[in-house]
């Protein structure tokens, strides 16, 4: 379709090498190459990594081989992954292409590598560091212990997931859209950095098949039947944000995948969507087995025993969706 970005999928061909550390302050500093005597095997970038040979990760590398399409020429080439670890950073042909800090902790992640890139064959290398990413290096080089309140801030095993290759056109959008949805309201509002002299419009479809007509930008829209994210079924919609140059030719097309949710009180009452966090609770236990792990492994269900867990559990909604 006309201004839709060429896209590769990297899931296969990957290889990673793992580190467990000593035990001790100094084995858990991160380190951006392996050692030389690494032993690499076939990965899948699908998923965390916790635990290899019966050890927990402390640090891993994952590298592959890959050449550039010719759809590609003359535009930025990006890298992408849907999950990266909170503390990494991402390498091609040895150069240091982006850092990811525990600020952005399992975000997507995105990096241009285009000025990294050679002709033929490139060589991406990504060191992720696990668990012990939740200590600073100023902790380490002090050999201090953890405490409590250590295990509270962002961190988690190493987790690589769903990385791919992208081409971005010289006119394009940035950054990605902001959606606002109103379930009480019945509206959804989307916002995006815009060009200058250029125009935007949205439109959500669902399985490929538009479920609300093109908005313009910055405006709140109604939408009287939405197709809501939870509590009962998690449907995800794709926003497919449009950009025109001023002679209106489409000069770029980004899919954003959302969750129609909201999240509110009443009183002691937590409503998701409007229902009940009690109401949640039965819908859980009326879903199959499956459908509850899934469930379960991203801490969606955080209120199903009528209260929202402590602080130090709980993950955010919007990452959720």
């Amino acid at each position: 379709l006309a201004g839709r970005r060429p896209r590769v999928l990297l899931d296969g061909g990957w290889e990673g090498a793992f580190g467990f550390g000593d035990g001790t302050p100094k084995g858990r500093r991160f380190r951006e190459t392996p050692p030389a005597d690494a032993t690499w095997r076939p990965v899948l970038p699908r998923g965390r990594f916790p635990r290899v040979d019966g050890k927990e990760v402390q640090m891993a590398w994952f590298r592959r081989r890959v050449a550039v399409p010719p759809a590609f020429a003359g535009q930025r080439v990006l890298f992408k992954a849907e999950r990266l670890s909170s503390n990494a950073r991402i390498f091609v042909n040895g150069h240091l292409a982006k850092a990811v800090s525990r600020a952005a902790y399992e975000l997507p992640v995105e990096a241009d590598i285009t000025d990294a890139l050679v002709p033929g064959e490139n060589e991406i290398l990504i060191a992720a560091q696990g668990v012990l990413s939740r200590y600073t290096d100023e902790d380490l080089a002090k050999e201090r212990e953890p405490t409590y309140q250590d295990w509270r801030l962002p961190g988690g095993p190493v987790n690589f997931t769903d990385p791919s290759l992208e081409a971005r056109p010289a006119l394009a959008l940035v950054k990605r859209p902001f959606v606002e949805t109103s379930v009480t309201g019945r509206t959804i509002k989307v916002t995006t950095d815009v060009p200058a002299g250029c125009s935007v419009s949205h439109r959500v479809l669902r399985q490929g098949r538009e479920v609300l007509p093109p908005f313009a930008d910055g405006v709140r829209v109604l939408w009287m039947n939405p197709i809501l994210w939870g509590p009962r079924q998690f449907p995800l919609l794709e926003l497919e944000t449009t950009l025109k140059d001023a002679q209106g030719r489409v000069c770029d097309v980004l899919s954003t995948r959302f969750g129609f949710r909201e999240f509110t009180t009443r009183g002691m009452d937590i409503l998701w969507n409007g229902v009940r966090a009690k109401a949640v609770k039965r819908a859980f236990w009326e879903m199959e087995l499956r459908e509850q792990r899934l469930l379960e492994g991203r801490n969606a269900i955080c209120m199903a025993c009528g209260r929202v867990s402590p602080m130090s559990k709980q993950k955010s909604f919007e990452e959720l969706a």
